[in-house]
Order: C-alpha cells, then sequence, then structure tokens
C-alpha cells in the first residue's frame, strides 16, 4: 500500500511540474506550435512504449 501512495506522490509531482513548466512555455510559444509539440511528444512516447512496427506478422509480396 505504501509503494501506491509514493507513487501517486511522484505523479502528484510531475504533474504540477509539468503544469508549470507548460505555463512558462506558453509565454514564448504560440499555443498552436505549443499542443503540436506536445502532440508530437506524446505519440513519439506511444510508439516507443508499444512497437507497433515489431509486433504481428510481416506482410508478405503476395497479400
Amino acid at each position: 500500500l505504501t509503494k501506491y501512495i509514493v507513487l501517486l506522490c511522484f505523479t502528484k509531482f510531475l504533474k504540477a511540474v509539468g503544469l508549470f513548466e507548460s505555463y512558462d512555455l506558453l509565454k514564448a510559444v504560440h499555443i498552436v506550435q505549443f499542443i503540436f509539440i506536445l502532440k508530437l511528444g506524446t505519440a513519439f512516447f506511444m510508439v516507443l512504449f508499444q512497437k507497433p512496427f515489431s509486433s504481428g506478422k510481416t506482410i508478405t509480396k503476395h497479400q
């Protein structure tokens, strides 16, 4: 149970840091560029975690 409480506190801390940093970044960058960078970063991490190019069977020439 203690492990989950520590993990919860750590994620809350990361969320607070992320909100603070995004507020500072929005002062310098336009909102459209910020959203594009945010979506690009999350897509990059999702590709790393899910590994869509290495799973499943390969497609042959006849398919």
